[in-house]
């Protein structure tokens, strides 16, 4: 009887570890399948991201284009006036009749764009508040020539030097998030 117990028990000490190495076996790969399914997803989740990415540069980039060519204008204004080329009533009458009407109108096509992805949210909400302290600014300097009043340039120049401030901002998110997306942007 003990014999037999004896066999009995080491028939199933061996069946108990024979099975809890299958076991381990067996969830190898389990658990290569479960890597292969995180790694498939996450390449999964940053070709939507690129996707995304991409389309959202698509939205922008037409507005940018024609916000370089505004901004140029105000900078040849700008200029023809410190030159003494024009006055600065005319300086006020091109801002206040050219400039300030197409920088509302790109204010409200840029803000028009509201990505999904908070990533380009934030974005986009440095690129909303660059077009408005461009534009208050515009209205700054209509009102400072139209009173006259030379202090308010200080005003201007400070709104203009935020303004400047977040296209930085945006342009090196925009740069970062085309290097983790793999994207071309701009010169690149």
């Amino acid at each position: 009887m003990r014999k037999t117990l004896l066999i009995t028990l080491i028939a199933v000490l061996s069946a108990l570890f024979s099975g809890c190495g299958n076991n381990e076996k067996a969830s190898a790969p389990e658990k290569d399948s479960k890597q292969i399914d995180q790694v498939q997803g996450a390449d999964q989740q940053k070709s939507d991201g690129k996707e995304a990415f991409e389309n959202y540069l698509n939205s922008i980039t037409p507005i940018l284009q024609e916000i370089g060519t505004w901004g140029q204008k105000y900078e040849d204004l700008r200029t023809k006036s410190a030159n003494g080329q024009i006055s600065n009533e005319e300086f006020a009458a091109a801002i206040s009749n050219e400039l300030l009407p197409e920088g509302n109108k790109l204010q409200e096509k840029m803000e028009s764009i509201m990505p999904e992805e908070k990533e380009f949210r934030d974005v986009q909400e440095k690129l909303n508040q660059m077009m408005a302290k461009n534009n208050q600014a515009f209205s700054e300097i209509i009102a400072a020539i139209n009173a006259g009043d030379a202090s308010k340039i200080t005003s201007v120049n400070n709104l203009l030097s935020e303004a400047r401030e977040l296209e930085r901002q945006a342009y090196y998110d925009l740069k970062d998030l085309s290097d983790k997306y793999g994207v071309p942007f701009m010169n690149q």
